[in-house]
């Protein structure tokens, strides 16, 4: 049965303006084991747009797809940005962030051929996230400029980018929360119409394989953003919600997960607990699909079956890569997509 994936979007649209900034805190900026995999996914972009740079200066414009809260585009933002240009003010708030961020770290090369940046999310709550992160960090001057531009949108339908070399980015699983295996082909295939023959393709994304190491602690530690997990029973009392009281991290196996009851205001109401399904555990490592009590759902694909997805969608111009051979304990739950028809990606990556 055909998917309507306008109708789909509508719906996780409304998840998601509910739960952005919960997201924000607890998952982007909070999740040790989900920021180990974003760290890997901005050392390697920034490396290889700095490589790029050296090798052919020519502009590059950056397109992501799913921007959320920008968290990539003001990294490579700070890393074109001299803050001798700055205001004290904005000075000072830049160099905090590079010590937190040693990856916006200021380089020559990217400063000179990084062009346009632009974001596209479907969320206007995301968005409102990704201008404050500019302004925060000390470089609303590249919004106001209008050299980041923050757009609402689906990325089923990314704008043509300048003259110049196009890379189009999908992060942390963003492919994973597009509607299924046809939201996700036609992420394919919108990556590929927005790069055109000269440009790059990056999607990085969860893998099913590890869903029981990695995803089903991920999605119990962080309740409070998307809603129980179907493969958790219990019952919760009306008018609360729960939040995990621990944060288990990846491997650590647990049937039990111990919660506190909340209620709209987050005024604690009391204790209780919350147990795995077995049955229901196993289809979800298997499958990669998850869904929770408030309508939220994602997927981690299997590894075969995202390979059969890139070679239906991108052909000979796209492959698969383990991250995990360049970093084995931050890249072991990912896979990384390439649409790279100039094999300029697969060279520099061995």
């Amino acid at each position: 049965m055909k998917v309507d994936l306008e109708a789909r979007q509508k719906d996780d649209q409304i998840v998601w303006e509910d739960c952005a900034q919960t997201y924000e805190e607890q998952v982007v900026e909070g999740h040790p084991d989900i920021r180990s995999a974003e760290s890997l996914e901005e050392e390697w972009l920034g490396h290889l747009l700095r490589k790029r740079s050296w090798q052919r200066p020519e502009q590059i414009h950056v397109v992501e797809a799913g921007c959320g809260s920008a968290r990539v585009l003001a990294q490579l933002a700070a890393a074109a940005t001299q803050t001798e240009d700055l205001e004290p003010t904005d000075r000072k708030l830049l160099q905090a962030y590079r010590r937190l961020r040693p990856e916006g770290a200021f380089h020559s090369a990217w400063a000179q051929t990084c062009g346009k940046m632009v974001g596209v999310d479907f969320s206007r709550s995301m968005l409102a996230l990704a201008e404050e992160r500019f302004s925060r960090i000390g470089l609303s001057r590249w919004i106001q400029s209008r050299r980041v531009q923050l757009i609402h949108g689906s990325a089923f339908q990314l704008p043509p980018t300048a003259l110049g070399q196009p890379w189009v980015i999908c992060l942390l699983n963003s492919i994973g929360v597009m509607q299924g295996e046809e939201g996700a082909r036609a992420l394919l295939r919108s990556v590929r119409q927005a790069a055109g023959a000269s440009g790059v393709g990056f999607i990085s994304a969860y893998r099913a394989e590890a869903m029981e190491t990695h995803g089903l602690n991920q999605y119990e530690s962080t309740l409070e953003v998307a809603g129980i997990p179907d493969w958790l029973e219990g019952d919760v009392p009306t008018g609360c919600r729960a939040r995990a009281r621990q944060s288990p991290r990846a491997g650590e196996a647990q049937e039990v997960l111990p919660v506190d009851w909340v209620d709209e205001s987050g005024a604690l109401t009391g204790h209780g607990e919350l147990r795995r399904q077995p049955d229901r555990v196993r289809q979800v490592c298997l499958t990669g699909q998850v869904r929770t009590r408030s309508g939220y759902q994602s997927r981690w694909y299997p590894w075969s079956q995202m390979a059969q997805l890139v070679r239906d969608e991108w052909g000979e111009a796209g492959w698969q890569i383990s991250p995990g051979r360049l970093d084995h304990l931050r890249g072991r739950p990912l896979q990384w997509l390439w649409f790279d028809p100039t094999g300029w990606i697969r060279e520099s990556l061995g």
